[in-house]
């Protein structure tokens, strides 16, 4: 019995598929670095980096469906902004500070802070949420 070769849509399932699976794989190298390099100091904290992972997770499951994928990918960016915070508020004021300073330098311009990092998560959540609220964003014809 021959094959058949993959639908578009089941081509985007798979890229979807790959691109979570490449994810998980990133954000599991990148907790056990973040909680090796900076431990959690308060439940919220703990809290904030398990709903990252299990975002992650959930992400794979989403994969089928397109928006809801797309979806799962702002949840994970409002939760690294919210794991900013609080590890800013976890640190004290001067953490909150230096934050806060980033955040502005990398929205005026102004690199001579360095570590532009939560200023970066929020381009892409604006990035993404755009993604979701365009509603065939893809600039060829959909699968049936």
């Amino acid at each position: 019995m021959a094959g058949r070769a993959p639908t578009l849509q089941e081509g985007e399932q798979f890229v979807r598929l790959s691109l979570s699976m490449f994810f998980v794989l990133m954000s599991g190298d990148w907790f056990h670095k973040d909680v090796n390099n900076i431990p959690p100091k308060t439940l919220a904290r703990f809290l904030a980096d398990a709903a990252i992972v299990f975002a992650y997770m959930i992400l794979l499951i989403l994969a089928r469906e397109e928006r809801s994928w797309i979806g799962s990918i702002v949840s994970i960016f409002i939760l690294y902004i919210a794991w900013d915070v609080i590890y800013a508020v976890d640190q004290g004021n001067a953490r909150l500070s230096t934050l806060a300073t980033k955040y502005r330098s990398a929205y005026f311009g102004d690199t001579s802070e360095g570590d532009a990092v939560p200023a970066i998560n929020v381009f892409w959540l604006f990035f993404f949420i755009i993604l979701l609220l365009l509603p065939n964003w893809l600039p060829y014809p959909r699968s049936p």
